[in-house]
């Protein structure tokens, strides 16, 4: 069967997208996924990007990097889930842009997602956000995020 851009936006477009359909197409469906996730709809464009990320490798990656580079918030704020799924230290470099976010949310997931990556690499960037003056909550989560990036 031919993955098409239809048989992906069936499985995305419902409340509940059938990300386990969708993680059975496989890397074949990554450019695809790559093209709905820059697509003007930015619920269609997120659940795009994370299913980018559970599909996972090196593959998905220019899609997640495309998403952590995007205006909408949205986009971004699953760009920051998306990369969780993906190797240690495969995204690192998206995860510093991330990290540097200035909307809580983004912030938020991607300190989640380093501390779920283990990378050291991060833990400045962790360490940081952990002294931040602009939120207590960004502050308690990159606290307890430095815990589990050792």
């Amino acid at each position: 069967m031919a993955i098409t851009i239809r048989t992906i936006k069936a499985l995305l477009e419902s409340d509940e997208p059938d990300y386990a359909a969708g993680k059975k197409l496989g890397k074949a469906a990554l450019p695809l996924l790559k093209k709905l996730a820059s697509q003007k709809d930015p619920m269609l464009a997120s659940k795009a990007v994370c299913l980018a990320g559970m599909i996972g490798g090196e593959e998905s990656l220019p899609t997640i990097e495309q998403a952590s580079r995007h205006a909408d918030i949205t986009i971004r704020v699953a760009a920051a889930y998306a990369v969780q799924h993906l190797k240690k230290g495969l995204a690192d470099d998206v995860l510093t842009r991330l990290l540097g976010d200035k909307d809580i949310g983004v912030q938020k997931l991607a300190i989640r997602s380093a501390a779920k990556s283990g990378s050291v690499r991060l833990r400045e960037d962790i360490m940081r956000l952990s002294r931040s003056k602009s939120s207590a909550f960004i502050r308690s989560e990159a606290k307890s995020a430095l815990k589990k990036v050792q």
